[in-house]
Order: structure tokens, then sequence, then C-alpha cells
């Protein structure tokens, strides 16, 4: 699991104004962004592999699936590509 390799503080406001290059940051820099209101943080910005970390880590059904994944593929039980593409049809 990547994890930001920094963290920034700033105004709402200030984001806003430059919001193409903070997401910029967020994804080629790996950067995350806590945004504040009046001092108080009350949202964040993050990149998206930082988000499916976090959705993986904040889900417990997603985070059981990549587990037992796992523990197949661990165990040999994969598929090829095109033998799935095949069954699906």
């Amino acid at each position: 699991m990547r994890r930001s390799t920094n963290v920034h503080s700033l105004p709402i406001t200030k984001a806003r104004v430059n919001l193409g290059g903070i997401v910029a940051q967020a994804y080629h820099k790996k950067s995350s962004f806590l945004l504040e209101k009046g001092g108080i943080p009350v949202a964040g910005i993050l990149g998206i592999d930082d988000f499916e970390d976090w959705l993986e880590v904040s889900d417990p059904t997603v985070k059981q699936a990549i587990e037992k994944g796992y523990t197949e593929y661990k165990k040999g039980k994969t598929k090829k590509f095109e033998t799935l593409l095949t069954e699906l049809h």
C-alpha cells in the first residue's frame, strides 16, 4: 500500500484558485492536501492511489474480497484473461 509522502494544509479559498496544480501534485508527486475553513480541517484531496487504498481499508467487504483473492492467487487459482472473457460471454 503506497501512502502520500507530503501532507499540506491550506485554506479552501487558496485551493479553489489553485485546484489544477493541487490535483497535479496529488497525482504526480503523491502529495495530500488538508483543506481548512477558518483554520478548521474540513476536507482533503489525495491522489487516486491513496483514495483506493483508503477505500480498501475503510470497507470491510472490499478488504475481505482482496484478502480472499490474494489467498486464491497464492494457491495458484488463476485463469488466463482470455479464458475469463470467454466464460463471461
